[in-house]
């Protein structure tokens, strides 16, 4: 998208160290005169980083000191654990308020991913530019997905609370089995992804193993595949090679309802390059 636009992005990769978060040295020590923009995915998407008032306080200082715009994507702010607080760059500030495009949506906090609705807050200005733009490249949205908005911005936000709750509870569930593998290092973090990271030597194997399950099931179509591995585990598991973090130290693990009676979900045995994917006895 930063191509399309004439733009040329700039990636700086984040450290296990600092928590997978830009900190505003590194923002500074990858600037140019040219720069116009910096993305800020908070909480983020994957790593699961939540940026503390402090850290993006740093960051929007030198934004606005350079007069850099600040894009805030803030997709999934309600959906954040462990004691985290999602901060909105935008409120920090009438300095920063005025460089930030506010990006969020309704695919996650209200679970209507097929809506395809999205919005954005913005100074008057760039809001202006972005409609004029938008409305040429896609098509309005249609009206029962305008009034599915309006009602879940209207009604009980308890909802939003009750799944919040479900997620930390399967997530604290794979955070106990994962914590129990050899070769395994869990690192937690304030959004609902759950890190496992496995030690360089073990990576290939469980890379090897879900490449096995992808290749046993070629003639299924991706949603077929998915439908079939939660059906027969309760989890799905893929590597993660799309994130800009290296395949060989992360999986994505997603498990299903407890209440669906699939209590188990991902047990992996990483020894002599064997790896496996099995519901547990009933209780274990």
């Amino acid at each position: 998208m930063v191509r399309l636009a004439g733009a040329d992005p700039v990636f700086v990769e984040t450290k296990e160290e600092n928590g997978w978060k830009l900190t505003a040295e590194e923002f500074e020590n990858a600037m140019t005169p040219r720069t116009k923009m910096i993305i800020i995915n908070s909480p983020n998407n994957p790593t699961g980083a939540v940026y503390t008032r402090h850290e993006l306080e740093a960051i929007a200082a030198v934004a606005a000191e350079e007069e850099i715009l600040i894009l805030a994507d803030e997709i999934y702010e309600k959906l954040v654990y462990e004691g985290a607080e999602h901060v909105s760059i935008a409120s920090l500030g009438p300095e920063y308020y005025d460089l930030t495009i506010t990006v969020n949506g309704f695919s996650k906090a209200y679970a209507m991913t097929g809506w395809r609705l999205g919005y954005l807050g913005a100074p008057e200005p760039i809001a202006r530019a972005i409609d004029s733009i938008q409305s040429h490249v896609t098509s309005n949205p249609c009206s029962f997905a305008q009034k599915g908005a309006l009602a879940a911005l209207k009604g009980d936000q308890q909802t939003i609370s009750d799944m919040r709750e479900e997620f930390d509870l399967r997530r604290q569930y794979m955070a106990d089995r994962l914590s129990k593998i050899s070769n395994l290092s869990i690192v937690r973090s304030g959004w609902r992804v759950l890190r496992a990271r496995q030690y360089r030597s073990a990576g290939p194997y469980l890379t090897n193993f879900a490449d096995r399950l992808l290749s046993k099931a070629m003639s299924l179509s991706f949603p077929e595949l998915l439908s079939a591995m939660i059906a027969r585990f309760g989890s799905v598991m893929r590597p993660a090679s799309i994130s800009s973090i290296e395949a060989w130290t992360d999986l994505r693990i997603s498990a299903g309802p407890f209440n669906s009676g699939l209590e188990l979900h991902i047990t992996a045995n990483i020894k002599a390059g064997e790896t496996s994917l099995r519901r547990p006895a009933r209780g274990a």
